[in-house]
């Protein structure tokens, strides 16, 4: 398995080096997540990014039986693929300070630790109190060019007191404003 994972790598970065299009990064990125996590399936795309115009991010989210991974992965011409794995999905409360970043009150619970869950609280909070919910927002502070929707847009809804905001790939949040 580690020259798959070697050959993928190195696939990943040549498309990058050579100026390929997404499709060409997400065909060898989707390699390397076959390589490393062979029987996992699941979510997988590659675009440039807007503050870099060398660059590709990659992002995944895969599965087998209840176990979800996420998976990202940068690359840049002449550089080495910087691959992060990401905390499978459970329950836990969204620290207070990430709550209060953006002006949201009350508490927060996400099942996944990889999102922007500050912006996406001060948002949800700005939509419940001028009463526009449901709605949909982009877990991402800043420019979010070329990050799939997939797996950063969110759609927020209000019932029984509770906002609850998931993508469509299952990553939700649930916040309780006061």
């Amino acid at each position: 398995m580690d020259r798959l994972v070697s050959l993928a790598l190195a696939a990943l970065t040549l498309a990058v080096g050579g100026g390929a299009p997404p499709r060409e990064a997400t065909a060898a990125f989707s390699a390397l997540i076959a390589a490393r996590y062979p029987s996992e399936r699941g979510f997988r795309a590659c675009s440039h990014v807007n503050y870099s115009p060398t660059e590709i991010d990659c992002w995944a989210e895969i599965s087998k039986g209840t176990r979800r991974r996420m998976v990202s992965a940068t690359a840049s011409p002449g550089s080495k693929v910087v691959f992060t794995t990401v905390a499978s999905r459970r329950w836990a409360p969204v620290p207070q300070r990430l709550v209060h970043d953006f002006g949201a009150s009350g508490t927060a619970t996400a099942n996944s630790p990889a999102f922007d869950w500050a912006f996406l609280l001060g948002a949800a909070d700005d939509g419940f109190r001028r009463h526009r919910l449901p709605a949909s927002y982009f877990a991402v502070d800043g420019n979010r060019s070329g990050m799939p929707a997939a797996m950063f847009r969110f759609r927020c809804t209000l019932a029984g007191g509770v906002v609850t905001c998931a993508n469509t790939l299952g990553d939700a949040l649930r916040y309780t404003p006061s």
